[in-house]
């Protein structure tokens, strides 16, 4: 998120004193459309016309892009404190077809309220440093072909994967190879996925079914072992946000996930809790 908005914000600080949301627009997409050649890019801008977008203040901001490429992490620092405030009254960013952190994506929405921003961090180094977000969602849509591709990389050692989503049930089947004679043994594994510790994805109740193969065994409960987490978000706390998963599906072989994001506490930035008023804004 940080590298987008600091791509569509960036822009608006050689616009003159007639700057209007349209024209702010116009900068975001031509900006993002530079930083991602490839991708399909609408920005829609409210607010009021001159100095609030000299200011880096709008109302509202809609960003919807298609065909990213990598988007991988989350470039955002930590919240310091700041002098001069942007801000952006409701955020709304809609994304599809891309990858994050290795991974395809199907789809993402965020939608955040009352983001403040370092204003001088992002005139003069152009870099995004959030000092205050109110209640921010998340939702994200991964399907069942992208998901096979990371089991594969984590488990070098199965081979012909094929993953299927529905109901709330992950069902995988595939060859396990066995050790030193490497022969794929046929497998199907049938599991259910749960939100644990508010930002991981498990897999929980397997059940691993094994074709029968002479002169083998196999122990079941180690298979898998390494699974868990399957996945967690910001594991390692680098992120300004806190993350608390709170819905997962599976539907139609596609993975649904829904989170609530809250920002970290920042006593630094005051100010930044409430809409700046024409004092806070000083003219950059």
């Amino acid at each position: 998120m940080g590298l987008l908005l600091a791509a569509l914000l960036g822009g608006f600080f050689g616009v003159n004193a007639m700057a209007t949301p349209e024209k702010a627009g116009q900068i975001m997409t031509e900006a993002l459309q530079k930083r991602f050649p490839g991708a399909k890019i609408d920005a829609k801008v409210e607010g009021k016309s001159g100095r609030d977008v000299l200011r880096g203040r709008f109302r509202s901001v809609r960003l919807d892009m298609a065909d990213l490429g990598a988007v991988d992490g989350v470039p955002l620092g930590m919240p310091g404190k700041a002098k001069k405030l942007g801000w952006v009254g409701h955020f709304e960013l809609f994304l599809r077809n891309f990858t994050f952190d290795k991974t395809a994506v199907e789809s993402a929405e965020l939608k955040a309220e009352q983001i403040a921003y370092d204003f001088d961090a992002l005139k003069d180094k152009k870099q995004l440093q959030i000092v205050h977000c109110g209640p921010a969602t998340a939702k994200v849509t991964v399907a069942a072909d992208a998901l096979e591709a990371l089991l594969v990389e984590r488990f070098p050692d199965i081979r012909e994967a094929d993953l299927t989503m529905q109901d709330g049930q992950i069902r995988l089947s595939g060859k396990k190879a066995l050790p030193l004679i490497r022969l794929g043994v046929p497998f199907h594994l049938t599991c259910r996925i749960e939100i644990r510790n508010s930002n991981e994805i498990w897999v929980t109740d397997e059940r691993v079914a094994f074709e029968k193969v002479t002169g083998f065994s196999l122990p079941v409960g180690k298979l898998f072992e390494r699974m868990n987490p399957v996945y967690a978000f910001d594991k390692e706390k680098q992120w300004p946000f806190e993350v608390k998963l709170t819905n997962l599906t599976t539907k139609e072989d596609k993975m649904n996930i829904e989170a609530a994001l809250t920002f970290v506490k920042n006593d630094a930035n005051p100010q930044a809790a409430t809409e700046p008023t024409d004092d806070d804004k000083a003219t950059p």
